[in-house]
């Protein structure tokens, strides 16, 4: 039995948010990237980050999920520090050029909640290219 006030429950509630987002601020996912057996993930992620031009320093990546047939598992990759993925983010448009990355992608990790707001505004976002085929564009979970 637990004898914390209201306010140390909330107050360790808080850090555990807090920790966890910094958590999340310093991952990144990559999709697309092709699943084989006996694969070097290390190499794999190695060879994206040279493509971009950037050698940042990683722990050690995993896919992500449950093996399905048919479709390929994102990447995790984490950082000791949250200042190299805006970097990488920045200059992730870079893979669509390369020949052997053009069907890979980078994301920031999101949580559950950020993924279904941000699929919300994706469809809406079609939606709205579908009527009005102007150039939007979601920025900071607005389109």
């Amino acid at each position: 039995m637990c004898y914390c006030t209201i306010s140390e429950e909330t107050t360790n509630c808080s850090e555990k948010y807090t920790r966890h987002y910094e958590d999340r601020s310093r991952n990144i996912m990559t999709h697309g990237l092709a699943e084989k057996n006996g694969e070097d993930l290390n190499k794999s992620v190695a060879d994206i980050f040279s493509e971009l031009g950037e050698k940042p320093m990683f722990s050690v990546p995993c896919r992500v999920g449950k093996p399905a047939i048919g479709s390929v598992r994102p990447v995790k990759v984490s950082f000791p520090s949250a200042s190299i993925v805006p970097v990488l983010l920045s200059k992730s448009s870079k893979l669509r050029q390369s020949d052997i990355f053009k069907n890979t992608f980078i994301s920031p990790e999101r949580s559950s909640e950020e993924r279904a707001a941000r699929r919300t505004l994706i469809l809406e976002l079609r939606q709205k290219r579908m009527d009005e085929p102007d150039s939007s564009f979601i920025e900071q979970l607005q389109i």
